[in-house]
């Protein structure tokens, strides 16, 4: 888990320095030149690394071991943080939707510099090429937050394409073509926006994540068991945890019980990855445990 977060953390890293890099090189140029365009796409690439820090700091207190607070480890802290990128996203949408209409009432004539194209295509180029290696690595390493970050690098390609956009209709008069363009890229956040704060409500909810009848054609080839049920799953990608209710002979002996459950639980990791933590409980067959019996303690 440690080699796991390190490897994730020198990701985020490399994201957060070169969307510093972008911001700087937009804002720099903005500035220089009034382009008041190039200026706000500049301090939206700031929040990309607004946005890597924040997976830093989640995914160092992600990291950490069990202890008595957290007894199945800390790794929602990452979650958490997905959430929040998810959020920076709906954010970028609302702001490239409210601009957009404003844009189709006022039909408003925006205003760039033509020689800021090269710019611009450097930092799409840096950034569609960034977003790829984090989405590639977010599926390597099961990383809920390296996803997220690719997501929003993502957007700050889109959201350069549209100036872009704007820069050749401006040469041609179109005004109309900017908001319109810009309506669909907000239209592509919102969904992106949706689609990465349900998936990690999901794990925070603790949803079903395996299908339970996997679980059970797993557990009952298992010599020794001879029904299983009350299958229940939850986590995400490289973190899942399942507990389950087996029944074996009741004339088992403790330890012959304990041989078998293990086997049961190796199987269930061998043949679905990412599976964190399994927990069975053993029943005498057969038994109606949905109105156990309760058997007191002699005095």
């Amino acid at each position: 888990m440690i080699d796991h977060g390190r490897e994730v953390k020198r990701i985020l890293w490399i994201a957060l320095f070169m969307n510093i890099v972008v911001s700087a090189a937009k804002a720099t140029y903005g500035l220089m030149t009034g382009t008041l365009s190039m200026i706000a796409d500049g301090a939206h690439s700031l929040t990309d690394a607004g946005s890597s820090i924040m997976g830093l700091v989640s995914v160092h207190f992600a990291v950490r071991p069990s202890d008595n607070d957290h007894h199945y480890g800390h790794h929602k802290y990452e979650t958490l943080a997905a959430l929040g990128i998810g959020g920076f996203i709906a954010l970028t949408s609302w702001e490239i939707l409210k601009n957009a209409i404003h844009r189709l009432t006022d039909l408003e004539h925006p205003e760039f510099h033509p020689s800021g194209l090269g710019i611009m295509l450097v930092t799409m180029a840096v950034n569609l090429g960034l977003s790829k290696y984090e989405r590639k690595k977010g599926r390597e390493y099961r990383s809920s937050i390296l996803t997220a970050d690719a997501y929003h690098t993502a957007s700050d390609f889109w959201v350069s394409l549209s100036v872009v956009v704007t820069l050749i209709a401006v040469r041609f008069d179109w005004a109309w073509v900017d908001p319109v363009v810009s309506l669909g890229i907000a239209i592509y956040f919102a969904y992106i926006a949706y689609k990465v704060v349900s998936d990690n409500v999901l794990d925070l909810s603790d949803a079903a994540f395996v299908d339970p009848r996997e679980i059970e054609r797993l557990v009952l080839d298992v010599p020794g068991i001879l029904s299983c049920h009350r299958v229940r799953t939850r986590g995400r990608h490289g973190n899942i945890f399942v507990d389950l209710h087996v029944q074996i002979e009741p004339e088992t002996t403790t330890a012959a019980a304990h041989a078998i459950v293990h086997n049961a639980e190796m199987r269930i990791k061998s043949h679905i990855d990412g599976i964190r933590d399994v927990i069975i409980h053993t029943e005498p067959y057969p038994d109606d445990d949905t109105n156990p019996r309760i058997i007191l303690p002699k005095s």
